[in-house]
């Protein structure tokens, strides 16, 4: 049976780098993805691919996706690593930032799952073992709730 194979996104640093690390120890292959690649401090090696994937620019998902398919054949299962937090009292955070808090942490994360799901989809009846996972904050539990339910008995993984 050949390797599952897995997209991390903010695999630079904290939990998408420790996820990256314990899957390739675990023999997945992956497909870290950062902002700056450069910056995921892991050697690329056979079964490990560094791809640069911004969230909140969309044209970039559907490059990082397929250089993946293209580099392993397939792709099995997506984490959604990828945030931004802002601290501070609420009258001090701008704007601005609160966008970019809600555009790379929930709408990043909604378009990159529904970028990946037309390839989690099998037969149905064969094993799936493969999920998406999130970053769960109330709405995107919404999300991804609605994704289970209404994808549940189409075949995808």
């Amino acid at each position: 049976m050949e390797a599952p194979s897995i997209l991390i996104t903010g695999a630079s640093s904290g939990f998408g780098l420790l996820t990256a690390r314990l899957a390739l120890s675990r023999g997945l292959k992956v497909a870290a993805t950062a902002r700056r690649p450069e910056a995921i401090p892991l050697k690329s090696a056979g079964g490990f691919l560094k791809l640069r994937l911004d969230v909140t620019e969309r044209a970039a998902m559907d490059g990082a996706v397929e250089k993946a398919i293209a580099a392993f054949g397939a792709l099995d299962a997506v984490v959604n690593n990828a945030g931004v937090a802002n601290f501070g009292a609420a009258e001090e955070v701008s704007e601005e930032e609160l966008r970019l808090e809600f555009e790379t942490n929930f709408f990043g994360a909604t378009a990159l799952t529904k970028t990946v799901l037309p390839h989690l989809r099998v037969p149905v009846g064969q094993d799936a073992q493969a999920w998406c996972g999130a970053r769960f904050r109330e709405d995107e539990e919404a999300f991804v709730h609605r994704l289970a339910r209404h994808y549940r008995w189409t075949g995808t993984r």
